[in-house]
């Protein structure tokens, strides 16, 4: 790519003033997606010249030497084809010198080669107007802000079609249960990274093909950065691709008796009988109801208590999340150190009192859920499992039920004590940040498999804190999304 900013002598010189029609001048708009090769292997590329004119001095001779020095980086990087790169230094060489240097070259601008460069347009308009051309610079930030509209627009209609592809989720679904994420966690543990070929070698597979079946599983997740691709190039040429663990793969392959692990819960929720509950949203929006009663004619929970597959893949998932959640929980919330008994409502298989009795050996744990829950439930030192019907956490049940919980709650405990909530915190205002988009989807999943399951927000889980009759409500600490709340029967600190 060459580069040349020429000066013509015979444009109109007006004030900068001028200008100030246009308040959103992109001089130092960067776009990722703007990044481009140009050029053939018949091309020459020549040096670039930062020639400094006359007209006024530098600041200081440190700041010629500093310019000098981008003007040099910048066309070491044009002749290794890194041109964004190097139209970075050659812009700090401008803003060294704004009014006496004009960056050029022997050959053609990098607009004539590549006309749809944003940042060459911004560049050569800046150039433009230090030189004192403003109405030619005018004229280059016309048109980089036409291509910036121009790549919006662009950018949405990719986002439109990535939502209209429905692939990833499924595509990760078979990777862990065919486990290929832990082979790949497991060697990259080891500081090996491996082939399809070498993957596919390691699961049940009698097809002749899988290893390319698996490539392009994997070289899709590898987009998400889900796992890490690695070109090799072997003899004769001949590239492959070589796959390993990127951090997500940490949560996927954990140690699930020890450490946890996301893989069950992400598994529990594409399974095939909880996915159906999808396809029957339009019946609760137009009819009303709750999809998954839509679908099987019970709640989830009771199909849990017919299907005991269906109830083992919950139960691995709840406590899975559970252990990951509370690990880290443990670390940062120290509201379990004066307690002497601790129930757990809807405690699983008895997975979160376990991890807290053991690092508080002096409380007394009582596990109380469904009797088809418990009978999945291991023993465990200073806990008890006890049998009964009961409302699961709160985000599944409506105001209404959560009241009549949180009611018995109130009497059940004594004078100073306390309801411990472990729960996600619904944001009042949606953003397109992670955190938002977790919390949402889980709302949606409730409100899909429970009747009147909802996320909450503060202010409705303090509401729900006093009109139980708790006299204070407080919001410990978060881990994971997850946040600890207190509601306090007496008064607190």
């Amino acid at each position: 790519m060459k580069l040349t900013w020429k000066k013509d002598n015979k444009s109109k010189k007006r004030s900068l003033a001028a200008i100030s029609k246009y308040p959103n001048l992109p001089f130092d708009q960067q776009d990722p997606g703007d990044s481009i090769e140009i050029g053939s292997k018949d091309e020459e590329h020549s040096n670039s010249e930062l020639v400094v004119a006359s007209h006024e001095p530098l600041n200081s001779e440190s700041d010629r030497h500093l310019a000098e020095s981008f003007q040099a980086q910048g066309n070491k990087l044009a002749e290794d084809g890194k041109y964004r790169e190097a139209l970075g230094k050659w812009e700090a060489a401008l803003n060294l010198m704004p009014e006496s240097a004009v960056l050029r070259t022997k050959g053609t601008r990098a607009t004539e080669l590549e006309p749809s460069w944003a940042e060459a347009w911004i560049t050569l308009g800046r150039a433009q107007l230090n030189f004192g051309e403003p109405d030619s610079a005018i004229e280059s930030f016309d048109k980089a802000l036409a291509i910036k509209h121009d790549k919006e627009e662009d950018k949405a209609g990719k986002l439109a079609i990535r939502l209209a592809n429905a692939g990833s989720s499924m595509v990760l679904k078979s990777a862990i249960e065919l486990n290929i994420i832990a082979i790949i966690s497991t060697a990259t543990i080891g500081g090996e990274y491996l082939s399809s070929s070498q993957i596919a070698a390691l699961i049940p597979s009698k097809n002749p093909d899988a290893a390319i079946v698996v490539d392009r599983m994997l070289r899709l997740l590898a987009s998400y950065d889900i796992i890490k691709c690695f070109l090799h190039t072997k003899e004769h040429g001949h590239v492959e691709r070589l796959y390993g663990a990127g951090p997500i793969c940490e949560f996927l392959s954990r140690n699930q008796d020890r450490e946890g692990s996301i893989a069950p819960l992400f598994l529990l929720h594409h399974d095939e009988i909880f996915m159906k509950s999808w396809f029957h949203l339009n019946d609760t929006i137009l009819e009303g109801g709750i999809p998954f009663n839509k679908a099987y004619g019970m709640t989830a929970f009771e199909y849990q208590g017919i299907d005991q597959r269906l109830n083992r893949v919950f139960n691995q998932a709840m406590s899975n999340h559970t252990t990951l959640f509370m690990n880290k929980i443990l670390d940062v919330y120290k509201g379990f150190e004066d307690l002497h008994v601790l129930v757990n409502v809807g405690g699983g298989i008895g997975v979160p009192l376990n991890i807290i009795t053991s690092k508080y050996p002096h409380i007394k744990g009582i596990n109380y859920d469904l009797p088809h829950v418990l009978a999945d439930a291991p023993s465990y030192p200073d806990v008890d499992h006890v049998g009964g019907d009961m409302f699961w956490i709160l985000h599944d049940w409506s105001d209404e039920h959560c009241l009549k919980l949180l009611n018995n709650c109130w009497d059940a405990l004594p004078s100073n004590g306390k309801v411990i909530i472990a729960e996600a915190i619904l944001p009042v205002k949606p953003e397109n940040i992670t955190s938002s988009h977790i919390v949402y989807e889980e709302d949606l999943l409730m409100l899909a498999h429970n009747p009147g399951g909802k996320e909450r927000s503060q202010k409705e889980f303090e509401a729900l804190a006093l009109k139980s009759g708790f006299s204070g409500f407080q919001v410990v600490c978060c881990a994971y999304n997850m946040w600890i709340m207190e509601f306090h029967k007496g008064s607190y600190t």
